[in-house]
């Protein structure tokens, strides 16, 4: 709705101003034929591309209107009464007038003109801006209640990360926190969400912790770190110690705000 509302008035705008730019240019060109020599120079002028371009594009030909004119008063007389002798020096006067009134009023017109062509190349340009262009990719939703935090370009790049791994996006649902890190050639995902903690690699899930309170134990060894249950221990290897630490914090806090039951005994050792 919105986009075809903003297509209808910009349409109307293009064609009103589109029409008010074809009927001056058309008086302005009958105006500066009274010169054929000024004409031929004033069709050469580029369209204009924006309305600045346009105004900035009439204002000169007003000025070369002003000038021409003015300079054709004593021009004009020089060269009929070369051509024409005593008779062409009146013939000339009266071009030299006649271009010193017409010139002028064709270059005001033509301000009009090459103003009211910028007004449509603009709003036609909006709308081509307006449909094929973004200035961000979109935001990416946390939690079942789909909030969304500060915009970050990474948040914004994971679902890309899984269209090329062919993961499914249905894995983002309910995510709470992640981490990317790098596990030799491997860029890996560990997806912290309400409902499991997951981890990715190699373009598979490795291991899954369903629910996250059965997670008994955090502790490192020689650059992993591993998540304790009763049923086994998972395993992450991260090259970064950095990345080690971050994933640490980010376990912790999530689990320390997890609800407290009777069969959770989770016991967070850094």
């Amino acid at each position: 709705l919105i986009e075809g509302s903003g297509s209808l008035v910009t349409h109307a705008v293009g064609g009103a101003f589109g029409f008010t730019s074809t009927l001056s240019g058309a008086l302005a060109k009958g105006l500066q034929n009274i010169d054929s020599n000024y004409a031929e120079k004033r069709k050469k002028e580029a369209k204009a591309k924006n309305v600045v371009d346009g105004f900035g594009k009439g204002l000169k030909g007003v000025g070369m209107g002003i000038f021409s004119g003015m300079k054709g008063i004593v021009e004009k007389p020089i060269t009929e009464t070369k051509k024409g002798g005593f008779a062409g020096f009146f013939k000339g006067v009266g071009l030299g007038l006649g271009g010193a009134i017409a010139k002028p009023v064709g270059g005001g017109l033509e301000l009009i003109q090459k103003t009211s062509e910028g007004i449509k190349s603009t709003a036609q340009g909006g709308v081509h801006n307006f449909k094929d262009e973004r200035s961000r990719h979109p935001r990416l939703f946390f939690s079942k209640h789909r909030t969304f935090r500060d915009f970050t370009v990474g948040d914004s790049l994971l679902p890309f990360f899984f269209r090329d791994k062919r993961l499914s996006l249905s894995l983002l649902d309910a995510i709470v926190e992640y981490a990317d890190f790098q596990s030799g050639p491997d860029v890996c995902l560990l997806l912290i969400r309400e409902k499991d903690i997951t981890f990715i690699a190699e373009k598979d899930i490795k291991w899954k912790i369903a629910p996250p309170n059965r997670l008994l134990k955090i502790s490192q060894d020689k650059g992993e770190i591993l998540l304790h249950t009763l049923k086994g221990v998972g395993k992450l290897q991260v090259d970064d110690p950095k990345d080690r630490i971050q994933i640490q914090k980010k376990l912790v806090l999530y689990l320390e705000n997890l609800p407290k039951t009777n069969n959770q005994l989770a016991k967070l050792m850094l």
